[in-house]
């Protein structure tokens, strides 16, 4: 297993602005590098635009890693240049794809994604959000 990288910046915080991960479709041969979100859950973002079909729907295909990068997707659609008030999702992600309806024939949507981070190195190390300090009133 490959040991992560942190590209970090220090202003008397830790910071770290990127990271490179095994990628999950090819541990042993790729790496798969990623910006922070500053969040207390560990999430990927994913975020586009697509055009709707005639009926409204789009099939929207996510990178191959993201099936097994991520669960517990978090949807976001948004209408764009006209109100599609039965915009929903049709199918939650399968197959690093999901499907949008309910929109205008020939519409616009912005869409995003987040999924909980899920690979090897999540699950051997969790992120603690909270934790005791060692010795009190030290500030670190």
């Amino acid at each position: 297993m490959r040991k992560i990288r942190y590209r970090v910046g220090n202003n008397g915080d830790f910071t770290a602005k990127s990271f490179v991960i095994d990628h999950p479709l090819d541990p042993e041969n790729k790496l798969l590098r990623h910006a922070t979100l500053e969040s207390p859950n560990v999430l990927n973002v994913y975020v586009g635009v697509t055009d709707l079909d005639e009926d409204g729907e789009a099939v929207v295909k996510l990178p191959d890693y993201f099936d097994p990068l991520n669960i517990n997707p978090k949807y976001q659609l948004t209408a764009v240049g006209q109100a599609m008030p039965n915009l929903h999702i049709k199918e939650k992600v399968h197959n690093n794809t999901f499907v949008i309806a309910g929109g205008a024939p020939y519409g616009e949507v912005s869409w995003e994604i987040k999924g909980e981070r899920n690979d090897r190195a999540m699950q051997d190390h969790p992120f603690v959000v909270e934790e005791d300090k060692l010795i009190p009133g030290l500030m670190y």
